[in-house]
């Protein structure tokens, strides 16, 4: 994506930041500095935050960040657990259900308080290096059963690869068809 596109976007979202500026690091890569660090903290702990159909892979800078590696690079979701059995909406199998996914950071407080029962709403941080997972098998009190995982705000997923930032019709993975 364009350098000035991208940068016009994020000005559009987070240019109430004083100080707020963005820099191109390459490699599609790009640096945002913010003045506070309460506003970093409110950019990171929100989202995703998608521009032209790409999620943004935000994370802290680290003196060992590498512009060629996308290796780490993470950014906060909602996932739904949806049809999630009643007995296991507490907020010790609501981690562990979220940690096969990525880090979770909080439920939503309709989840928490149990008000609404269609689907278990949880952010959690994860890896876009990583495939995502459609869902996953919960070894529960009453025996295990398969809870599926939808994710919020995603419109670019692969379903061949698992991986966020393309189709499946365009997936590096996928082997050419044979022409005879």
């Amino acid at each position: 994506m364009p350098f000035h596109f991208l940068s016009a976007e994020l000005h559009k979202r987070w240019g109430h930041f004083d100080g707020f500026h963005v820099l191109d690091v390459g490699k599609d890569c790009f640096l945002c500095q913010f003045s506070k660090q309460s506003y970093q903290e409110a950019v990171l702990c929100s989202g995703p935050w998608i521009v032209a159909g790409q999620v943004l892979g935000l994370d802290c800078w680290t003196p060992t960040f590498q512009a060629s590696s996308s290796i780490g690079c993470t950014t906060p979701l909602w996932i739904r657990l949806p049809g999630l059995l009643l007995y296991s909406w507490d907020i010790n199998n609501l981690a562990r259900i979220a940690s096969s996914v990525g880090t979770p950071l909080w439920v939503d407080p309709c989840t928490a308080k149990i008000n609404k029962l269609a689907f278990a709403h949880i952010c959690v941080r994860i890896d876009l290096s990583k495939p995502l997972k459609l869902g996953v098998w919960i070894d529960g009190c009453y025996g295990n059963f398969y809870q599926k995982i939808e994710y919020e705000g995603l419109s670019v997923i692969c379903f061949n690869c698992g991986l966020v930032g393309h189709k499946d019709s365009a997936c590096p993975t996928r082997p050419s068809p044979c022409v005879s």
